[in-house]
């Protein structure tokens, strides 16, 4: 029919190679990449394993693994009665690392206030320690890549970029976490002020990566947290 002519005439005029698709963690590393900065080096993003060797490094140098604070912090955190392997530890604190980064919380000021807490200073410690290595190498994990890029979004340093933006469009959004949002709600103060839109689509039912920091609650209460920070 003739209205379903016209439909497939826009289609044709659109151009696809517009469209920038994927994870978010392939977004920030093609975005950093073409648009850095002349002279500098894209941190390269390594494999959990990898940052998993880096942890257990930490651990191992002056014997901090077998610090008594430190492993009684992680037996009350996890419920178990023996942890004295660098292996499992690693494990444990790059999981309250990424907690730190995914839910987007002030280290230092963590710090401030658990000055008393021997245990938990200790793992603070030591995701510092694990921070410089990676910075050493000119490396940067998942979480410190997501990071990273909101700081590029927001230090205007991915100006060019944004400009081009125009319509954000997530799925399974009830796998978003706080940082992810932040991610998301920059570039889309971007596509607004292009004339565009931001469009989210999730399942509540759904959400799988509880693990990486997700709250479903940034799904379910999106309309209202779109209009706080937004404006729409």
């Amino acid at each position: 029919e003739e209205d379903d002519f016209e439909i497939f005439e826009k289609i044709a005029h659109i151009d696809f190679n517009q469209i920038r698709v994927g994870t978010i963690d392939k977004l920030a590393e093609e975005t950093m990449r073409e648009y850095k900065e002349p002279g500098t080096n894209q941190p390269v993003k390594i494999e959990n394993f990898v940052a998993n060797s880096a942890m257990i490094k930490v651990l191992s140098e002056n014997d901090t693994y077998k610090n008594k604070d430190l492993q009684d912090y992680l037996k009350e955190l996890t419920g178990r009665e023996k942890f004295d392997e660098p292996s499992k530890m690693s494990q444990i604190i790059l999981e309250i690392k990424d907690r730190i980064y995914y839910d987007k919380v002030d280290i230092d000021q963590l710090y401030d206030s658990i000055k008393d807490n021997k245990g938990m200073v200790k793992v603070l410690e030591c995701i510092k320690g694990f921070e410089d290595i990676l910075k050493a190498r000119n490396t940067i994990d998942f979480t410190m890549l997501e990071n990273m890029f909101l700081h590029y979004l927001k230090e205007n340093k991915l100006d060019l970029f944004l400009d081009e933006v125009k319509i954000v469009l997530i799925d399974e959004y009830q796998d978003t976490n706080l940082i992810q949002e932040d991610i998301y709600f920059t570039i889309a103060k971007s596509a607004i002020a292009n004339d565009g839109n931001i469009t989210v689509v999730g399942d509540d039912d759904q959400s799988l990566y509880r693990f990486r920091g997700a709250t479903v609650d940034l799904f379910t209460n999106y309309k209202k947290r779109a209009k706080d920070k937004l404006g729409i």
